[in-house]
């Protein structure tokens, strides 16, 4: 996300931000299947049925 003005925030508390922002990324990463399909559970079923 970008702030033309910084988001009212000091250079110390965008740095933090940025800090979070980049772990939450990394542990996003590291929980989420590396391929779409392993997310899917359930059954697979024809769209007429």
């Amino acid at each position: 996300m970008w702030y033309p003005d910084g988001g009212g925030l000091t250079a110390e508390q965008r740095r933090r931000r940025e800090e979070v922002r980049v772990r939450a990324v990394d542990l996003g990463a590291s929980i989420m299947p590396s391929h779409p399909t392993e997310r899917v559970t359930g059954t697979l079923r024809h769209v007429s049925e």
